[in-house]
């Protein structure tokens, strides 16, 4: 079973020292049994190396402009960008609907439409 020396590695974080161990144990074709610690610790570098890896988190409000793209029937397929200001957001939709020629494009602020491709 593997588990941490004591409480206070997981307080410093040995991440490398579980890795090594799990690495060791996959080298010999062997499964591992973790401590409950051990999947803690595990869960959380996992958790953090996701959300490093992920998109940017932004807090979307009312005052933000957003970029769609549509798909057939007229419902937003993918967000292409969200910005604050009205040039940037302006700026945004001209290049996607440059970048995306054949579908349609739709600049919204809130709930109101302010422009879209033809």
């Amino acid at each position: 079973m593997i588990e941490p020396d004591s409480i206070d590695s997981l307080a410093s974080g040995d991440i490398h020292k579980l890795a090594d161990q799990l690495a060791q144990h996959s080298q010999r074709g062997a499964g591992a049994h973790l401590t409950p610690q051990c999947v803690d610790l595990a869960l959380a570098a996992l958790r953090a190396y996701g959300d490093m890896l992920g998109p940017p988190k932004i807090k979307r409000t009312r005052q933000m402009f957003q970029v769609e793209a549509m798909d057939s029937r007229g419902w937003p397929e993918e967000v292409l960008a969200v910005v604050r200001d009205a040039l940037i957001a302006r700026a945004a939709f001209e290049e996607a609907v440059k970048q995306h020629p054949d579908r349609k494009i739709r600049l919204r602020h809130g709930t109101n439409q302010l422009a879209e491709s033809a």
